[in-house]
């Protein structure tokens, strides 16, 4: 993200949107360069990062023409999306080699990271060809859009009235949508706000130079605490689709074994989503409360 001495709060976001749009460029190009250098889980994480804040920033810049960026978020999703098996693939093999009490290597523990594997690999290869397309697909586009004329219609808001405007809208749809859920609520529910909460966060950070330091410090402070309590959520969800997919076809000579240890590990799901849940109602409360306080 720009440096806060590169920009000035009351600068036309005419002017500032270049300087954000070549940040994000730069951040998905290293990325990239690294995840296609490396393939290793840290790289894959940052760039998923990377492509997650370029969503999100560029939603909401009405400084650029849609049409310029519109093409760019699809294809970004689409890649995204490709990606999001390999994380949770990986989730579940590390809960599962670290649960005590529920042995990795035991014939079922042993038969389900063989599935996990094998399903990793084909995720791999669907992944593969998506990157291909970022260089051309993305990140040639989004550098050209640091060189278009920017006439939309917020091209002569400040710097500042955006962040300001953009961070509200934010805060009120993760304040509307976090108000809904219930202990109850379907995991999709929890998943949507999870999403609600990334991309303020995103936002904040990508617009920092133009917000009051102590206030963004509280608001990111709070924010990730209820991002990782909705991102442990939403890794029961997908380990409970992994469990019932390999429940299916368990590929094993003693299948009601595969039956117990699969029943024993959704009940822990169970147990641990109930305990998030009500986490996730004492810290949205504590963010309610902050973005309140702050006229968010």
């Amino acid at each position: 993200m720009p440096e806060p001495s590169a920009v000035d709060v009351n600068m036309p976001m005419r002017q500032v949107a270049p300087l954000l749009i070549t940040a994000l460029y730069q951040a998905l190009q290293d990325t990239y360069t690294a995840i296609m250098t490396h393939h290793d889980d840290k790289a894959l994480h940052d760039f998923r990062v990377a492509l997650r804040r370029t969503r999100a920033v560029l939603r909401e810049m009405r400084c650029v023409d849609q049409d310029s960026w519109q093409p760019i978020l699809q294809t970004a999703r689409r890649i995204a999306r490709s990606t999001n098996l390999i994380r949770d693939v990986d989730v579940c093999r590390a809960d599962i080699l670290h649960d005590d009490t529920m042995p990795s290597s035991s014939a079922p523990g042993r038969a389900l990271l063989r599935h996990l594997t094998a399903r990793k690999a084909r995720a791999v290869q669907l992944a593969n060809k998506q990157l291909l397309l970022v260089p051309e697909a993305v990140l040639q586009p989004l550098r050209k859009l640091t060189e278009k004329n920017m006439a939309g219609p917020c091209a002569t808001s400040s710097f500042q009235e955006m962040a300001l405007r953009i961070t509200r809208k934010r805060s009120a749809a993760l304040l509307r949508g976090g108000s809904k859920l219930k202990p109850k609520s379907a995991a999709k529910k929890y998943h949507q706000v999870r999403i609600q909460a990334k991309r303020l966060r995103y936002t904040l950070e990508t617009m920092a130079p133009a917000m009051d330091s102590a206030v963004l410090e509280q608001l990111l402070g709070s924010l990730k605490k209820l991002q990782n309590n909705l991102g442990a959520l939403q890794d029961c969800a997908v380990q409970e689709e992994l469990l019932a997919v390999f429940a299916a076809r368990p590929r094993t000579n003693d299948p009601e074994a595969v039956v117990q240890f699969v029943k024993m590990r959704r009940q822990g799901l169970r147990q641990r989503r109930q305990a998030l849940r009500q986490e996730f109602g004492t810290l949205f409360a504590q963010f309610a409360q902050l973005a309140h306080s702050l006229a968010f």
